[in-house]
């Protein structure tokens, strides 16, 4: 989460300079929840998990369609470009971010392909709409295992379990994108 706030700090102060906009509170917040927005998908996989079986949270992680939809959106609300950007730039951001942390992937071309492209451990794999799908079925099978192992009734990953799988490295690399994210922030903020 560290990395995605730090992305969308970047992405304000970049957007906000190349748009010629001073430092508004609002539109910090705005970015920041743009960059968030993705990961709010578990409000949906909590209730659903069990009655469809899920694995995977990320129930909205297709990018083409999120960022049409929501760019047309956030330009119907507010008739500015900038937010747009915004939206457009925090939104692949966190795609970008997600490709590199889901093992399964992400159906980047969906609707029109749903190939996943995933750059997990930083090596690029490609797997078919079959391929992912046997992938995350065996993901299934090891949570019911592994639930049976805890002496669990319910086969299902838990709400901490959840949560965990959204908390990534907070190792050296990601504390000085942090660092550097806010030092520029405070930068943008003393020159507006």
């Amino acid at each position: 989460m560290l990395i995605r706030i730090s992305l969308g700090m970047l992405a304000y102060v970049s957007i906000s300079e190349l748009f010629g906009e001073s430092f508004k509170l609002y539109a910090f917040g705005l970015s920041m929840f743009f960059v968030l927005l993705p990961l709010a998908d578990w409000l949906l996989y909590l209730p659903l998990r069990r009655r469809y079986k899920l694995v995977s949270h990320y129930m909205w992680y297709y990018p083409i369609i999120y960022v049409s939809v929501g760019a047309t959106v956030v330009y119907m609300i507010s008739g500015s470009g900038y937010y747009v950007v915004l939206f457009t730039a925090n939104s692949l951001a966190n795609f970008v971010h997600a490709t590199f942390q889901t093992p399964q992937g992400l159906q980047w071309l969906a609707p029109f392909s749903w190939i996943s492209i995933s750059l997990y451990g930083n090596k690029l794999k490609i797997f078919s709409a079959e391929e992912r799908k046997a992938f995350l079925a065996k993901k299934y099978e090891e949570y019911k295992e592994r639930s049976k192992k805890r002496g669990r009734k319910d086969e299902m990953r838990t709400v901490d379990e959840e949560l965990s799988d959204r908390r990534h490295s907070r190792g050296p690399k990601t504390i000085a994108l942090l660092i550097v994210s806010l030092f520029w922030l405070f930068c943008f903020y003393l020159k507006s």
